[in-house]
């Protein structure tokens, strides 16, 4: 996959509710998906209690 072709995908993602951009920046962005990140916490607690 080429860069532009990159973009793309996450702007159809970011568009569709799916993803959303953290920085604000034009170059280095961050993309995240909310739910996924709470699911990841939610696993680290998890861990940590044993």
């Amino acid at each position: 996959m080429n860069d532009m072709a990159a973009q793309r995908a996450l702007g159809q993602l970011a568009e569709a509710g799916v993803l959303e951009e953290r920085t604000g920046l034009r170059r280095n962005r961050v993309w995240q998906h909310a739910g996924i990140l709470r699911l990841l916490d939610a696993y680290a607690q998890r861990l940590r209690r044993g």
